[in-house]
This record gives structure tokens, sequence and C-alpha cells, in this order.
């Protein structure tokens, strides 16, 4: 076959150029530094992760290198908790260098851990992350942070789908769908123990000591979380199995940062089935010792709260208001939100479930009874002001605190001509005229000294204020002391 004078020069323009090319791009695969793309791992994964990575060497094409051996040792936050290993047997990247000429880093990925692989294709442009990823009988062991995130060893094969878009870095904007399966998944190891703290009964020693998780035979656990606009809808994740049933509902906000997402309406319902509670007498009172009693149905019901990586549960008698409000921390830290009714002075009793917002109480006392408060994630804790402290009531959060409620208060106690002494709000004492805290004891006002009398404040020790020389006495101690809900909790029980 003999070749035109224009077919040579075509061949030649074409020809020499693709040469040029192969030649520059196998000389690169050969002669690339692999060992600083180890280095680079390294540091990479310092902050979180000790790493050892055997070798890394080219692969067949250019732009493919393969990862030999990799060891990743995590780093404990904490000195009790012990560093998860994970072992990656062979990872083979492949960085496809013709896209990376029009702007764009595609990267396919293959990873060997023990049984199970992980597969997918990463394509990243200046504005846009587009990933997909499957896995097939991965080990839960082998994924980093799910003990942190569970609050218990897991064991099992994970098989996952996961399709994620998401636009100018920004998780709040992401789209995608992640549904998974877990065949004959265990939770527990009869060595790790939750310790949510309680200060009440046998509780105490539940809160003190903790209690042992045994292996729970969580059966065919599956999930599909679809997200969008922000969110992540938990449209399933259900397990059942000989030892119970779980359920969780609920969304995921996103923020900007994917480690700032938050659980939000999350509802995890768990009911333990006879044959476990017989197995495991102890365990099998967990539902009560976790301020979660069973319901009409059986089912216990956790609010889900905070960020995933940090979640904390929130016993409740249903998902859409508080119950006990006793905060469980799975990863051994809790929080009290249980509310405390204070009687007399010093004597708190146990919290009612049923508690309303004591409206019923007369109108002289309303004025009289705003209290010290104290913020909690569910509402704010109001006690009462003025000496009888009868009323303690939970309020949304956000309702106005500090001096704007005292000064609320004295205007509306001045409007009706009743004094009354307001104490001190989270430390702080209102301004205004003395005359108008109800420091002055008029002895002609019965109707007010019965009520005093009521409530068992006696206004004759009350220091008189001097009005010749304009000085303000000295605030009683008495009303300055706040009482912590925690110590109450301990004083009743003595």
């Amino acid at each position: 076959m003999t070749l035109s004078d224009k077919q040579k020069r075509i061949l030649r323009w074409v020809g020499y150029p693709l040469l040029a090319l192969l030649v520059f791009s196998f000389t690169l695969q050969r002669t690339f530094p692999y060992e600083r793309i180890k280095e680079k791992i390294v540091e990479l994964a310092k902050p979180s992760y000790d790493v050892e990575i055997v070798s890394v060497e080219p692969g067949f094409w250019p732009g493919a290198m393969v990862l030999e051996t990799i060891l990743l040792k995590s780093k404990p936050k904490t000195p009790s908790e012990e560093p998860s290993v994970i072992l990656i047997d062979r990872l083979e990247i492949d960085i496809g260098l013709l896209a990376l000429v029009v702007g764009t880093a595609a990267i396919d990925i293959e990873a060997t851990l023990g049984e199970g692989t992980v597969s997918g294709e990463v394509s990243v442009t200046s504005s846009q992350l587009d990933t997909h990823f499957v896995t097939e009988d991965l080990s839960l062991d082998a994924i980093p942070g799910i003990q942190a995130v569970v609050g218990l060893p897991m064991k099992g094969n994970l098989n996952a789908e996961i399709d994620l878009s998401v636009p100018e870095s920004r998780w709040d904007l992401a789209e995608g769908l992640v549904t998974l399966s877990c065949p004959g998944c265990v939770a527990g190891d009869g060595e790790a123990k939750i310790k949510p703290r309680q200060r009440r009964g046998r509780a105490a020693m539940f809160g003190g000591e903790g209690l042992t998780v045994p292996a729970l035979n969580l059966g065919d656990l599956s999930g599909r979380v679809v997200i969008g606009n922000g969110r992540g809808v938990i449209e399933e994740f259900e397990a059942e199995s000989v030892d119970g049933v779980l359920a969780v509902r609920g969304e995921v906000q996103f923020a900007a940062a994917l480690a700032e997402a938050r659980f939000e309406q999350a509802c995890l319902r768990f009911r333990l089935s006879d044959a476990l509670k017989q197995r495991e007498p102890e365990f099998g009172n967990v539902q009560l010792l976790m301020g979660a009693p069973p319901q009409d149905d059986g089912f216990s019901n956790i609010k889900m709260l905070g960020k995933v990586s940090e979640m904390r549960m929130l016993a409740a008698v249903n998902c859409e208001q508080d119950g006990t409000a006793e905060r469980v921390n799975l990863r051994g830290n809790t929080t009290s939100a249980s509310r405390v009714n204070r009687g007399e002075r010093g004597r708190p009793s146990l919290p009612d479930e049923d508690d309303e917002d004591a409206e019923d109480m007369d109108e002289g006392d309303e004025d009289m009874d705003e209290g010290e408060r104290v913020g909690e994630a569910g509402g704010t804790l109001r006690g009462g002001i003025d000496g009888q402290g009868e009323v303690a009531e939970r309020r949304p959060a956000g309702v106005d605190t500090g001096e704007e409620a005292a000064r609320e208060v004295l205007e509306r106690g001045a409007a009706r001509g009743e004094g009354g002494d307001t104490a001190n709000l989270r430390g702080r004492r209102p301004l205004g005229d003395p005359a108008q805290r109800g420091l002055d004891n008029d002895d002609d006002d019965d109707g007010r000294a019965g009520r005093n009398e009521e409530r068992g404040r006696d206004f004759d020790d009350e220091r008189e204020f001097d009005e010749e020389d304009d000085e303000e006495p000295e605030p009683d101690d008495r009303y300055e002391d706040e009482i912590d809900p925690e110590e109450a909790e301990e004083e009743f029980e003595g």
C-alpha cells in the first residue's frame, strides 16, 4: 500500500505528537516519585490515623498505581478509648490523564479489605464533585468511625451503594441516594458499656458503672437515605431478629461542611424480645434504666440529637414530645436534662412527666414567681424566685431571659400596686427603685401580708429601707444561691 503525499503529511502531523505523548506518559509513569505519594497519604491521615504503607508501585497503564498492604491505626480521643485497626490489602488507583487535560480529575478506585471489596469512581471539577461507590461484603470493622457514630462495636458484612453529587464543595446542596444492607449484623460484644447517668434508685448503679451490652443479633439490617435540598431523609432503616426489632426514621440536616451534619427530627424505636430478656436478664431492663419505658406497643423511643459524628440520645415518651428527658450518650458521656419540681426550698420532688405550664396559679403569684432559668437543649428549667419555689416548668428555648424578664415582672407588679422581692436571675438583680422590689413591708397591706404568710416568707425579718440615708439594704443571701438540679436530686436521695 502506497501512501499519497497528503496522507504522509497527515500521518506526520498526527503520528509524531501521538508518539511523543506516549513516550512522555510511559516515561513519567516509570520515573514518577511514588514514595512522595506514600508520604503525602501519611501526612494527610496523620491527625486521625497512624498509617503504614508497605509499597507504592506503578500500574500497567500510565496514571495507574498500586498500594500494597496499608495499615491504619486510629488515634484515641480519650484515654479509655481503644484504637481501631484497618488493614487494606490492596488499593488500586487509576488517574485519567486525558481527563486532566480538560480540567477534570477522574479517579477509579478499587480496594480489597479482607474478604470485602470497595470499588468506585470519583470525578472532580472546579465546581462539582461526583462519586459512585459500591461495597461488597465489607466488614464493618474496616469502616473508620463506625463505632464512634453508633456507640457500640459492630460486626457483619456491609453491602452498600452510594451515589452523590456535591456542587461547589457544599454539602447543603448535595443530591444523591444511599442504600445499604447488612445480613446478620451484630451490635455489641459483651464488653462495651453504655453509661447514662441516673441518680435515683436502682438507676444509680447503671449510671455509675454502666451496663454491659451483650452481642445483639440485629438480623438483616436494611436502609435507604435520599439526599436533596440540604437534607438526608431516612426513608428506611430497619432490623428485625430473634433479639428484637429496631427502626430509625427522621432527617439529617447538612451544612456546607460535611462534619457539621446534624440529626433533625430523628427517632430510634426499639423493642426487646422475651427471648433476649430471658437470656440476658440484666440487659433486659435497659429500657427502664435508660428512662425510656416501653409504651403500649412495647417500643421505647429515643430521640437522636446533635452532630452525626457526636450523636446524643434523649429518651422520650414519643418522638414528638420529650419524655423523661434523660440524655444518653452511648459513648459513655451523658447530660442530665430531667426536670426537677421544687417544693419547699431545698426539697425537690421527683419529676412529673405530665407537668404543664402552671397557668392556673393566681395572677399575683404569677407576677412574683418568675425564676432562675437553667438552659438545656430541649427547653428551660424555671423555678420559683420568691421563696416558695412551687413551680418548675419547661419552656421552649429562646424565651426572654435575665434582666428583660425581671423588668417585665416588676412592671406588671407595679401596675397592680403589688411589690415583690425579685430574686437573682442567673446571678443578676434587675435595676429599678428598691421600693418596687417589695423590700418595704407595709403592715397595713393585709392582702399582701397574707400571701407572704402562705408562702412561708417572713417579711418582718426583712431589712428596712432607710429613706433618709437613701441607701439600699444588702441583698438577702437566701435568694442569691442557685440550686443545681443534680445536687438537688442527690439531696433528695439523702
